[in-house]
């Protein structure tokens, strides 16, 4: 039989010798959004954050298939993206995130 332990937290923080551990400069508010948005062949699509975000979010596009999709502007409230696909509509899935 093999004993096996769990790792609960870095050891500097549960061994005592640190009490703050920080992994990435600058801090922030770890604020992520998800969804799905739709634009027509040519349109710049709007999509609006239900809650805006506590500073500028970095967003990511993930097109549907081969099409293309370029963002266009990020906001604390909003981005725009545009379909840059020649045979018409594409789904893009997208994340927002703030750190």
């Amino acid at each position: 039989m093999t004993l096996q332990t769990e790792k609960v937290g870095h050891k500097d923080l549960t061994g005592g010798t640190s009490t703050i551990l920080h992994s990435h400069p600058g801090g922030g508010s770890n604020e992520i959004k998800i969804g799905q948005s739709v634009g027509a062949k040519g349109a710049t699509v709007q999509v609006d954050f239900a809650q805006a975000f506590t500073g500028v979010p970095k967003v990511s596009l993930t097109p549907w298939s081969a099409h293309i999709a370029s963002l266009v502007e990020v906001t604390v409230s909003y981005f725009k993206w545009t379909n840059d696909s020649k045979s018409g509509d594409v789904t893009v899935d997208w994340l927002a995130i703030y750190v």
